[in-house]
């Protein structure tokens, strides 16, 4: 195959023969993508239990709008935060452990969820990248 190949749909096609000329051909279907496949790795929350606040740190390879949403093991969401990550980069969230009215939230266990929609995404299309975990709160 050439060395860069332009984005898009493309075909590649081989041929063979044995020693009595007996011939074959098959045909394969390719997309060639301008760039790597968006990705969120590496999530994690640390400290982790935590007493007084913990951090959501993790990589990006892509601009992304980026949501992080805490709930309750009741499923009552207690806190969620958005921002935009303009470059390709390692990201930490701090959340100090409160709800929305910024009291601080009982010791116990929470479930995070972690979403990038990558910003090179046409709008409302395209992968949302999502990670989803535990945090355990425990103060004195």
């Amino acid at each position: 195959l050439p060395e860069a190949l332009e984005p898009g749909p493309h075909k590649a096609t081989m041929t063979a023969s044995d020693n009595l000329q007996n011939r074959s051909a098959q045909s394969l279907g390719f997309d060639v993508v301008p760039a790597a496949a968006e990705l969120m790795a590496n999530v994690i929350a640390f400290p982790n239990p935590f007493k007084d606040r913990t951090y959501f740190f993790f990589e990006l390879t892509d601009p992304a709008d980026v949501q992080v949403r805490v709930f309750s093991t009741a499923g009552r969401e207690v806190w969620h935060t958005e921002q935009f990550v303009d470059t390709p980069q390692q990201v930490s969230i701090r959340w100090d452990g409160v709800d929305f009215a910024r009291d601080p939230v009982a010791n116990g266990t929470y479930l995070y969820r972690v979403e990038a929609r990558p910003r090179r995404s046409t709008p409302g299309e395209g992968p949302v990248l999502k990670h989803v975990g535990k945090v355990v709160v425990m103060r004195d």
